[in-house]
C-alpha cells in the first residue's frame, strides 16, 4: 500500500510448517527465505531473489539477535510513525491503514521490530530506502507469520 507518493508498507505472508513450534523458530525460518530477500528498490521487486540484500540491509547481516520483541501497539506505533511522517496520510490512506496493516499487527500473539544492525550493513543502494521500518508477527497456532515492511523510497 502506497502511503503517498514515496512511502509504502507492504505486507508479505508466510504459512508455517508443521514442524514450527515457537515463534522463534518461525523468525530462523524466514530469514533463510527467498522471499525474505527482497530490496524494496523497484516496483516488483517482491518477485525476484535480491540474494545478498533485504531492504537497505545486507541479508547477512540480519540475524534474529536483531529483531527486539515488541508489543503489539509499539509495533503499531512504529508503523503509524512511518505514515505519520510529512503530515501523515489522507483520511482514505488512513482507513486503509488501519484495517489492511493495523488490524494484522494487532491481531497477532508475537510481534518483533528489525532493529538497525548499524552503517556497515547497508548495501550499496541501502541509501535509497529512508525509515526504514520491519515487523514480523508470528501465530504458531494458525501456522501464519506475516512480514510488515515500511519504508520511504
Amino acid at each position: 500500500m502506497r502511503l503517498d507518493g514515496y512511502r509504502f508498507i507492504i505486507l508479505k505472508w508466510f504459512g508455517l510448517p508443521d514442524v514450527v513450534t515457537t515463534p522463534a523458530h518461525a523468525l530462523e525460518l524466514l530469514l533463510r527465505d527467498a522471499h525474505y530477500r527482497d530490496d524494496y528498490c523497484a516496483p516488483g521487486s517482491q518477485h525476484w531473489d535480491s540474494r545478498t540484500r533485504h531492504g537497505p540491509f545486507k541479508i547477512d547481516a540480519i540475524t534474529v539477535p536483531c529483531f527486539e520483541s515488541v508489543s503489539a501497539e509499539a509495533a503499531s506505533r512504529a508503523l503509524r510513525d512511518l505514515a505519520d511522517l510529512h503530515g501523515g496520510p489522507s483520511p482514505e490512506v488512513a482507513a486503509r491503514l488501519e484495517e489492511h496493516v493495523l488490524r494484522v499487527v494487532a491481531d497477532a500473539p508475537t510481534h518483533w521490530l528489525l532493529r538497525d544492525p548499524g552503517p556497515s550493513a547497508r548495501h550499496e543502494l541501502g541509501d535509497v530506502l529512508t525509515d526504514f521500518v520491519e515487523i514480523v508477527t508470528v501465530d504458531v497456532d494458525a501456522q501464519v507469520l506475516v512480514l510488515v515492511v515500511g519504508a520511504e523510497d
